[in-house]
C-alpha cells in the first residue's frame, strides 16, 4: 500500500477509533501514519487563521478537465483568500470494501490529529461543494454557533428553511433543545421525516478532546453500532453508512452537536429563491430539473456554499463549476490581492496528479 507506512496498518482497524481501544488523546495520532502519496497541503503566504479546510477528491475527478479541478481551485482561492490551511486527499482512506464515505470523516479526524496549534477548527467539503460567495467566512459562523455553548460540531440538515438557522418542523436538530430529544426520539423523527437528519456534506468541528472523542466514534462505525453500508436498503444502495453514522452521532450526542438549515453553508445547487421560496426542496433532482440553468440557481443567489449533491452525470458537473469558476475568478483574484496571496489555478496543475506533489 502506498497509502500508509507499513510498520503500522492500525489505522486501516475499525478498532482503533473506538475508546475501549485508544484513549481520546493516547497513542500513535492516525495523521502521523500516512506518507505523503495520501494528501496534499497548501499553506497560505500569511496564515490569519487556524481554520483547516480539508476535502477528498478521488484521482479521476483530479484528471485535466473533470469537475473536481473547477471545484477544487474555487475553493482552494478562497481559503487562500481568508488565510485558511486547505487540504485534499486523494486516496481512500477506508477498506476498500466498504463505501468511500467513511473516507470523509476520517479525513476529518486526521487533520484534528494536528492539533489544536495547526487546526483549532476543521471545516469539510464534500469536493462537489463550492463557495458561492466568496466574501463569506467561517468565523462568523464560528461565533454564531459555538460561541458560549458546548457545541463541538456544526451541521446542516436537509431543509433549507427555518428561522434562526432551526430546520423546519424539527425538534431534535439544534443542539439548545436537547431536554427535549432523547437518542430514540432522534431516531424516531428521522423514520418519520429524513429531512431533519445532518448532511455530512458540510460540516465545521472544534479541535477539543471532546471532539476527538466524537470524530473517533464516527470514523469507527461507532464501535459497532452503526451499519457500515446503511441500514435501509436505500442507504445500502446508495453506500450511505457514513451519512446514516452522522445521524447516530448527534443522537448519542444530541447537546454536543448543533444541526442548522442548509441555507446558513449547505444548500442544494439547483435550489432558487425565488421558484421554491418557502417549499421543501426534494433530496434528489428532480424530473424536471432538466436545463444546466436550472441545475445552477443556487450561483445566482448570496447563499456561502452551494452543494451539486445528487448528480450523477459528472458532465453537468464538469459544465456547472467551469462556469460558475468563469464567474468567481474575477472577485476571487481581487480577493487574493488585498490578503498578499497568489491566483492558484488548478486547471492548469500538471495532468500526472502525484507531480503536484
Amino acid at each position: 500500500e502506498s497509502t500508509v507506512n507499513t510498520s503500522d496498518m492500525s489505522w486501516r482497524s475499525w478498532d482503533t477509533y473506538s475508546l475501549e481501544h485508544r484513549s481520546a488523546l493516547g497513542g500513535v495520532a492516525h495523521f502521523h501514519q500516512l506518507n505523503g502519496s495520501a494528501y496534499k497541503v497548501w499553506v497560505p503566504k500569511k496564515r490569519r487563521s487556524r481554520v483547516c479546510v480539508v476535502s477528498m477528491y478521488s484521482q479521476d475527478l483530479l484528471q485535466p478537465g473533470a469537475w473536481g479541478r473547477y471545484a477544487m481551485e474555487m475553493n482552494l482561492n478562497w481559503a487562500f483568500s481568508h488565510g485558511y490551511k486547505f487540504t485534499i486527499f486523494q486516496e481512500r482512506l477506508a477498506n476498500p470494501q466498504q463505501s468511500y464515505g467513511w473516507s470523509l470523516p476520517r479525513s476529518v479526524l486526521f487533520m484534528l490529529e494536528q492539533g489544536p496549534h495547526e487546526c483549532e477548527w476543521v471545516f469539510s467539503m464534500d469536493g462537489d461543494a463550492v463557495v458561492n460567495n466568496v466574501t463569506a467566512s467561517v468565523e462568523p459562523l464560528i461565533k454564531q454557533f459555538f460561541s458560549g455553548s458546548a457545541t463541538q460540531m456544526l451541521m446542516t440538515c436537509h431543509w433549507h428553511i427555518g428561522l434562526n438557522g432551526d430546520c423546519h418542523n424539527c425538534r431534535c436538530t439544534r443542539a439548545r433543545k436537547v431536554k427535549h430529544c432523547s437518542e430514540k426520539k432522534t431516531l424516531f423523527e428521522y423514520g418519520r421525516n429524513s429531512h431533519c437528519a445532518p448532511n455530512m456534506g458540510v460540516y465545521i468541528v472544534k479541535n477539543t478532546p471532546k471532539a476527538w472523542e466524537l470524530m473517533r466514534w464516527w470514523a469507527g462505525a461507532g464501535g459497532g453500532r452503526c451499519s457500515l453500508r446503511g441500514d435501509r436498503a436505500s442507504e445500502k444502495e446508495r453506500g450511505l453508512g457514513a451519512q446514516k453514522c452522522s445521524l447516530r452521532l448527534k443522537a448519542r450526542w444530541p447537546g454536543l452537536i448543533d444541526v442548522v438549515n442548509a441555507r446558513v453553508m449547505n444548500m442544494p445547487a439547483w435550489f432558487n429563491e425565488h421558484v421554491h421560496g418557502m417549499r421543501v426542496i426534494p433530496l434528489v433532482p428532480q424530473p424536471w430539473i432538466k436545463s444546466l440553468a436550472k441545475q445552477m440557481s443556487c450561483f445566482e443567489s448570496l447563499v456561502f456554499i452551494c452543494h451539486a449533491l445528487g448528480f450523477h452525470n459528472n458532465i453537468d458537473r464538469t459544465n456547472i463549476f467551469r462556469a460558475v469558476l468563469e464567474k468567481r475568478e474575477p472577485a476571487l483574484r481581487a480577493a487574493l490581492l488585498a490578503a498578499g496571496e497568489i491566483y492558484v489555478s488548478v486547471r492548469h496543475f500538471p495532468t500526472n496528479i502525484t507531480d503536484w506533489w
